[in-house]
């Protein structure tokens, strides 16, 4: 049995030409037609029209950045009742400075102060019974943290009445004492010092 032939593909060919010529030539001539078919041209992008600047709003502002938190926060602001009471006591303790200075001048000089005998603060209060405890609790802690005083310790010798009296003796455990102490303000006073210098313009 015959087989019978595929469809012809007569593409653009006229039907009677396409009949006559073989298949192979059809098929040829279908594929050259094809490629020559123009591609189909693709819509082309529309250009970006920049708006006009007029009536355009400006972008924001990209917000500020906020300063690197430390790693210790500070501390948050006294009450005004809190820091009227440190003004007033450190004023009193002023106060009580000047009046002994003025008063015992040989043994409350801050250049070369003279020891305190044991139990001078018994006296102070006693002569100036106005000074409020605190107070005068403060005064003597700062007094005898000077350097100056911590020196007159460390030569050892006697202790003082408020007068300048000689009353009782620096022991030599308070002469080593005075040694250990000195060496913590000198640290602290180059520390301050440095500070001051890295902090001036």
């Amino acid at each position: 049995m015959a087989t019978p032939n595929p469809p012809r593909r007569t593409m653009s060919l006229s039907g009677s030409l396409a009949e006559r010529l073989p298949q192979h030539v059809v098929d040829r001539l279908a594929s050259y037609t094809e490629q020559a078919k123009p591609e189909p041209k693709l819509p082309e992008p529309k250009k970006h029209q920049a708006q006009p600047a007029i009536g355009k709003p400006k972008p924001a502002a990209p917000p500020a950045e906020s300063p690197p938190v430390a790693n210790q926060l500070a501390p948050p602001p006294r009450p005004p009742e809190v820091q009227t009471a440190r003004t007033e006591r450190r004023r009193q303790i002023n106060d009580l400075t000047a009046a002994l200075m003025q008063r015992y001048p040989k043994t409350f000089d801050r250049r070369r102060p003279l020891a305190l005998a044991r139990g001078s603060h018994k006296a102070v209060q006693a002569e100036f019974p106005e000074v409020p405890l605190p107070v005068l609790s403060r005064f003597f802690r700062e007094w005898t943290s000077q350097i100056a005083y911590q020196m007159a310790l460390k030569a050892g010798g006697p202790r003082h009445s408020l007068d300048g009296t000689p009353s009782g003796e620096i022991t030599e455990d308070e002469q080593a004492s005075a040694v250990v102490l000195l060496d913590v303000l000198y640290k602290r006073r180059k520390e301050r010092a440095a500070k001051a210098q890295a902090t001036s313009p």
